[in-house]
């Protein structure tokens, strides 16, 4: 091979290279609108928002920290194992009706909180977004129009293919 052909190849392989380690160098936070596999993630526990490229992203920074999303029917949300700290999710809301698109997912410490309470918050990275919905863990959801419960509402329901005249227009929610 001679010297010319080698340098060229040496070149790309480079350019290839440094490329994708920008690519995974890229800040685990994305942009909050635009990507239609994006997920944002609530902690209800403590109001933290963080979004993410893709879900695998979100699971991936959750497990760097010792906890794992679980989701109702999953092998997790039937035993937990020693060592892992749970979020169990207990709504996911879509962006586009029959549960597709980018999602915003509610989780909290407890798979129980919905028996002995409530949450409820905005959708700051996800505000008139909403499209469709499910809850889990024996939840129910319900949107609003505008931020702090205020305006139109659609629901409470375990789970919404489209949520009606609310279509890309919730703000807030309430999960109970």
């Amino acid at each position: 091979m001679s010297t010319r052909i080698r340098t060229r190849a040496l070149a790309a392989f480079f350019a290839v290279t440094t490329g994708a380690l920008l690519l995974l160098a890229a800040p685990a936070q994305a942009e909050p609108r635009g990507n239609p596999g994006q997920t944002c993630w609530l902690n209800s526990d403590t109001g933290v928002v963080r979004c993410f490229t893709d879900e695998s992203a979100l699971e991936a920074s959750l497990a760097a920290t010792g906890h794992v999303l679980v989701e109702e029917g999953s092998a997790l949300a039937a035993r937990q194992p020693a060592g892992v700290l749970a979020m169990f999710t207990i709504a996911r809301f879509y962006d586009v009706a029959g549960y597709g698109g980018a999602t915003f997912i509610v989780s909290n410490s407890s798979s129980t909180v919905c028996a002995s309470g409530s949450v409820s918050g905005d959708l700051p990275t996800f505000n008139d977004k909403v499209s469709s919905f499910h809850s889990y863990f024996g939840c129910s959801t319900k949107i609003f129009q505008n931020t702090g419960g205020g305006g139109s509402s659609f629901g409470y329901a375990v789970d919404a293919a489209s949520v009606g005249a609310l279509d890309n227009l919730a703000s807030s929610f309430s999960i109970t």
